[in-house]
This record gives C-alpha cells, sequence and structure tokens, in this order.
C-alpha cells in the first residue's frame, strides 16, 4: 500500500538519480588548466636595460653596453653575465594557467601595487619597456607578480622578491 509519505520519499529518489546522472555526464571541469606564457615573444637576448627597485633603498639601473653588462647606477662597475642570465631566464619562462587576483584591492596584499611592492623589474627590450611587480608568496613555491597596465596577478614559479636582489652586491 503506497502512501502519502511513501510517494513523496520516490520523488525524491527519482530527482537524486536525476541529479546523479547530470553530474556524472556533464564535462570534467576538474582537469587541471595548462599554463600559458605571461610574456610570449619575450627574447632575453634583446634586452638592453634592468632597473631593479625595491621599496626603500636606489634602484639598481643594469645597462648593457656592447657585449657586456654594467652597473650604470655603480659607476659602471661590470656585471658578470651569469647574474644577467640568472635575473632574465626565469622572466623569459614566466607562465601561469590562472589569475590569483583580479582587483586592485588584493595588489597590496598581494604586494604587487604600483607604492607597494616586493621588487619592480622595469625590463627594456627592443626599446619597449616591461614592467614587472613581484610580491609576496602565492602558494607552494609560487609569487605573487603582476605586469603593469594588468589588473591580473598571476602565481609564478622561478622569481621571487629574494631571488631578484635589491642591492649592488646581489
Amino acid at each position: 500500500m503506497l502512501t502519502r509519505f511513501h510517494k513523496i520519499m520516490i520523488v525524491l529518489l527519482a530527482a537524486q538519480v536525476g541529479l546523479a546522472v547530470v553530474t556524472l555526464t556533464r564535462g570534467d571541469d576538474a582537469a587541471p588548466l595548462k599554463e600559458h606564457p605571461l610574456l610570449a615573444g619575450f627574447d632575453a637576448a634583446a634586452v638592453t636595460r634592468v632597473q631593479i627597485a625595491t621599496k626603500t633603498g636606489k634602484p639598481i639601473d643594469l645597462v648593457k653596453r656592447g657585449t657586456g653588462w654594467v652597473i650604470a647606477s655603480g659607476f659602471d662597475h661590470p656585471v658578470p653575465a651569469a647574474k644577467i642570465d640568472g635575473l632574465l631566464a626565469p622572466i623569459a619562462k614566466l607562465a601561469a594557467a590562472t589569475p590569483v587576483a583580479t582587483q586592485a584591492a588584493r595588489y597590496k596584499q598581494l604586494h604587487v601595487a604600483d607604492d607597494e611592492f616586493d621588487r619592480k623589474l622595469v625590463v627594456t627590450a627592443g626599446g619597449k619597456d616591461t614592467t614587472l611587480y613581484i610580491g609576496g608568496p602565492v602558494g607552494t613555491r609560487r609569487t605573487a607578480l603582476r605586469i603593469a597596465g594588468d589588473t591580473r596577478v598571476w602565481p609564478v614559479a622561478g622569481v621571487s622578491g629574494y631571488g631578484t636582489g635589491g642591492a649592488v652586491a646581489d
């Protein structure tokens, strides 16, 4: 004998089966997203100038003179090529899948605001300046990075405020 209670339970069971079918047959949104390059077309060999700034202290100005690099802000002291390669190679490989923030309200919290950052790099290649704001950690081995003129903050590997020296000795 089917009572009103049994009929309600049958309808609820049918609804559950229907939801299970829909859940199992829809696309797989849990698949990991592929990272894409943030600075597409960036050529480390074409870089002619790198400026490194910190919140405090004097900015460091590295300039390519002939085939070598010098610290223009430090009496044109020569810089070993390995140091420049160690700075530019990770920048050329910057890649991320999705941004960690898209609102300017989060910039200060992640240390990528125009006036609140861990490191600010201005890289000149082919006469074009690219400004990168390197902030604090945003996950396991990831650092917040914002490209000037872009509202998105990316979690990237390979660069960090500590790895990008803020002093001439670095």
